[in-house]
């Protein structure tokens, strides 16, 4: 909230997630009054990552309306919403962390993120990138805690099963609609999940990634072929 405070404005990085969850909100079904038409910018992005924070900033930016509070709070209230969002995502590997290593390790791993500059400070941009990092996070949350119940019992081998291939859908979402190369990491967990006890098959390896990729993109096709085409 500190660095949302002190660095309130947009990076020009940032302007089409910003301008569309500003559309979204303000201008809701009125597609040709939205600013991708006469901006587009270098790149096509995608309108998913801003609807979904959009979604759960609204009732906030509704209170905020009818308190009649300015546009420029509605800029906070998205960028407060975004930030919490990566918070808790950090919140669940910073937890995971914890059950897989102990405190002493999931401590540290608190301390380094808050010391350094970079990560406080992008938690709250409205990039690409930052959507990814929410995704990514939580799904390395979920490989770190398939892979601490890999030495657990034998009654927790379902449960691991479960942790890998969420954290591989959830990777797979995020390379499939935000950035490509998500795929390194990727890559790194399907290596993996197929040489820990219990391992995933590669008939499962691709049934998860082809299930996850195959519903993010419907999701993305759907919605951007709509709004960039009205």
């Amino acid at each position: 909230l500190l660095h949302l405070v002190a660095a309130p404005y947009t990076k020009v990085e940032e302007s089409f997630n910003m301008q569309a969850t500003h559309d979204i909100l303000f201008h809701h079904k009125e597609l040709d009054s939205y600013d991708h038409h006469m901006f587009p910018g270098v790149v096509t992005r995608s309108f998913l990552g801003a609807l979904l924070v959009s979604a759960v900033a609204a009732p906030f930016h509704l209170v905020a309306q009818l308190a009649g509070a300015s546009r420029f709070a509605s800029q906070y209230i998205v960028r407060t919403v975004l930030g919490l969002l990566s918070v808790e995502a950090s919140s669940s590997l910073r937890a995971a962390l914890h059950d897989r290593f102990g405190y002493a390790t999931s401590a540290s791993y608190v301390v380094l993120t808050i010391s350094q500059f970079h990560l406080p400070f992008y938690w709250s941009r409205s990039l690409p990138n930052t959507i990814a990092l929410v995704l990514t996070t939580v799904g390395f949350a979920y490989w770190v805690r398939g892979y601490g119940f890999a030495e657990g019992p034998e009654s927790d081998r379902p449960r691991c099963r479960q942790h890998m291939r969420t954290s591989i859908g959830l990777l797979t979402a995020a390379a499939v609609t935000f950035r490509c190369d998500v795929v390194i990491l990727l890559a790194m967990c399907c290596l993996f999940a197929l040489v820990l006890t219990p391992r995933l098959t590669v008939p499962e390896l691709l049934a998860t990634g082809l299930r996850w990729g195959l519903t993010a993109l419907a999701f993305t096709v759907l919605l951007d072929s709509i709004v960039w085409t009205i």
